[in-house]
């Protein structure tokens, strides 16, 4: 159980590092369309 756990871990982990590298693409391509700041983009799970 406990290496599921941990396992389960890093994916959220991963997800949330994917999901920031998104936003900051985003930023960049339409940044007028998204005019909050990268903490308040990160959605908590």
């Amino acid at each position: 159980e406990k290496r599921l756990a941990e396992s389960f871990g890093e994916i959220e982990q991963l997800f949330q590092t994917v999901h920031v590298d998104n936003m900051k693409v985003m930023r960049t391509f339409f940044p007028e369309e998204l005019p909050f700041h990268h903490n308040e983009s990160i959605p908590r799970y």
